[in-house]
């Protein structure tokens, strides 16, 4: 993967007033933006940014394969119940969710590239 962002760390340092932030480069100490008029917990979170993405990325792969793994993994759940009687539900809500996470995850990462 190319980044196309500043790599982090990232850090941020109010600025006079306590009303505006700079959020630099932990390693350059150049500057990646000036926010004005914020507070300090949202200046902490776009301080975080690269990191976030960075997880976002590593869960994202991990769930994929998960998710690869999961549909036989849950087939053979549902089909052991179907045999038992039990509750095929939970193993294809298990599925569901582990679904609804790739997708969600694949549009945030997508969003913080511009894409």
């Amino acid at each position: 993967m190319t980044t196309q962002h500043t790599p982090g760390p990232w850090a941020f340092q109010a600025l006079a007033g306590h009303h505006d932030f700079a959020v630099y480069d932990q390693e350059t100490g150049r500057d990646i933006a000036l926010v004005r008029n914020f507070n300090e917990p949202n200046a902490a979170l776009i301080a975080a940014a690269p990191e976030l993405l960075a997880i976002a990325i590593r869960a994202s792969e991990t769930n994929g394969t998960l998710l690869g793994q999961a549909a036989t993994w849950i087939g053979g759940i549902v089909d052991a119940y179907k045999m038992t009687g039990g509750n095929k539900e939970s193993g294809e809500r298990l599925y569901q969710l582990l679904h609804e996470l790739d997708e969600a995850s694949r549009a945030a990462i997508a969003k913080a590239r511009g894409k």
